[in-house]
């Protein structure tokens, strides 16, 4: 009876750990199919194509190589508008992602992310605003 039990538990262990990873293929070509429908911008281009300011520029850049890297996915095609999760799907892709994301950029620009800061980001753009806000404060100290 034991034994019946153990298999059935392993079958059922089986079968979500396949739909959890069909889920995952799935999300990700969905991703994939949406970047390419857009222009193609590699990530180490993509702050100077969308910010003036090279503070900014070497910021998004950062940021988005950083999220490409930690992933092991390709954004070329990224907007600084796209939801860090709705668009672009990061927690789905690695829950642990933005976190990660949050600390390399504290470490890399030597400023602090507070909670309330952390939590209105939303897009890539709200990121960098976040990010250049603080490193010019600490620039100017």
């Amino acid at each position: 009876m034991n034994e019946a039990k153990i298999a059935a538990f392993g079958v059922a262990l089986a079968v979500v750990v396949y739909l959890v990873l069909a889920q995952q293929v799935s999300m990700k070509r969905r991703l994939r199919a949406k970047l390419a429908s857009r222009e193609r911008i590699l990530s180490c281009e993509f702050g100077s194509r969308y910010y003036t300011d090279s503070t900014k520029s070497e910021i998004a850049t950062f940021i988005l190589q950083r999220i490409e890297l930690l992933t092991d996915h390709d954004f070329s095609g990224a907007l600084p508008t796209d939801s860090l999760t709705q668009d672009l799907r990061l927690e789905d892709l690695d829950s642990m992602v933005l976190v990660e994301i949050l600390v390399e950029v504290e470490q890399r620009f030597q400023i602090k992310i507070e909670n309330k800061d952390a939590l209105r980001i939303k897009t890539i753009d709200d990121f960098v605003e976040i990010v250049h806000s603080k490193v010019t404060r600490v620039d100017t100290s």
